[in-house]
């Protein structure tokens, strides 16, 4: 999900994977759409239109305690990020995000592979920070030996070390 300043730069605010929705917002409350959907890959999409959605919310309490988790988790997200864009300096929010992208990588043993990995551009629009920032704070990783970086994926080499070392904010 992402959204644009009036000047044009671009804010990342999350990654939708397989299965889960997106518009709730709009279709519960009948305003335009707070964020745009981009497809990374190839996927198929279901839509809902507002009324039949509330109908369903309506008619199936099971349905709408599971749409308030999932809002109630975004909404943490949300509160989440707010927070580190304005306590966390540029360097930590990358550190964090790539702790985030880490959370749904591929596990090999202290590794963890994140693949695709996102360009240095996607990196700093979930962050608020620009790309140049993103390459500088990356190559001081690399030669720090705590990841290594290629075009397709970031492998995070001890997860445990990197969030011992480096995360000053633990997320649960």
């Amino acid at each position: 999900m992402r959204n644009y300043s009036k000047n044009g730069r671009e804010f990342v605010y999350s990654t939708i994977g397989a299965g889960e929705s997106f518009g709730e917002f709009a279709a519960i409350d009948g305003r335009p759409r707070s964020a745009s959907i981009v497809a990374l890959e190839d996927s198929l999409v279901c839509r809902m239109g507002s009324s039949e959605f509330l109908s369903v919310l309506s008619s199936n309490f099971d349905v709408a305690l599971r749409l308030m988790r999932l809002l109630t988790a975004k909404l943490r997200g949300l509160t989440d990020r707010q927070l580190e864009l304005v306590a966390s300096n540029s360097r930590d929010r990358i550190l964090s995000e790539l702790a985030r992208l880490a959370d749904t990588g591929i596990k090999r043993g202290a590794s963890i592979t994140i693949q695709p990995a996102p360009t240095h551009y996607e990196i700093a629009a979930r962050v608020g920070s620009q790309r140049e920032a993103v390459t500088k704070e990356l190559n001081r990783l690399e030669a720090l030996g705590y990841v290594r970086v290629s075009r397709k994926h970031i492998v995070i080499l001890d997860m445990a070390r990197f969030r011992e070392d480096l995360l000053t904010v633990q997320y649960p």
